[in-house]
């Protein structure tokens, strides 16, 4: 009863052969795994998150779920380290221990732990675009841009603010780096399952 289950579970389905689009398949397997909680018909984010998380739904739902949280707490981590890079500013740097105790003790950090939510991959996603484009790696932040699509109720309003910011600063090519992006990752859940 979580948001992670329904991540797993497209994982799992994916592993094993099966739509996770088809709502009879979805519903049923709920309710194997004794999910009372069914958010919704049928998986609702793009094919390529589930293929993010076939090899995690290759594992039970208790091992996955630990293997999630301690990647979360690790791209949490990371997140902050590369935002603490990208500033140059040193005394930034006398901050680290308040920096990561607010960040541990954060509400929303805490509910991504125990829900098993993206928030922590998107975290890490957003920070290393920042650190990228801090370094002038404009079309390299750019493909990482189009990995927030992965959950579009988030990714896609970050997707437009950004790309008017790429706009502003006249990285057309990225603009355009980012569009191909956009469609490969498209064409991978196409090649998958073309009625995704």
């Amino acid at each position: 009863n979580s948001d992670f289950f329904s991540y797993w579970l497209s994982g799992k389905l994916i592993s094993s052969g099966q739509n996770p689009y088809n709502n009879l398949i979805w519903i049923s397997e709920h309710y194997r795994f004794n999910a009372t909680w069914i958010s919704d018909e049928t998986f609702l984010y793009p094919l390529p998150l589930a293929m993010l998380f076939a090899p995690l739904g290759l594992l039970s739902l208790y091992n996955a779920f630990v293997v999630w949280v301690v990647l979360t707490q690790f791209m949490i981590f990371f997140a902050v380290i590369l935002l603490m890079i990208a500033n140059s500013n040193q005394s930034f740097k006398h901050f680290i221990l308040p920096l990561f105790a607010g960040v541990i003790l954060f509400r929303p950090t805490i509910v991504t732990l125990l829900y098993g939510q993206l928030s922590g991959m998107l975290l890490l996603i957003i920070a290393a675009i920042i650190y990228l484009w801090e370094l002038g790696k404009w079309k390299q932040g750019a493909i990482l841009l189009a990995v927030l699509a992965l959950k579009p109720n988030l990714g896609i309003p970050i997707i437009g603010l950004l790309s008017i910011y790429l706009v502003l600063r006249k990285q057309i090519s990225s603009l355009i780096t980012l569009i191909i992006s956009g469609v490969l990752l498209t064409l991978v859940g196409l090649a998958q399952n073309p009625n995704w």
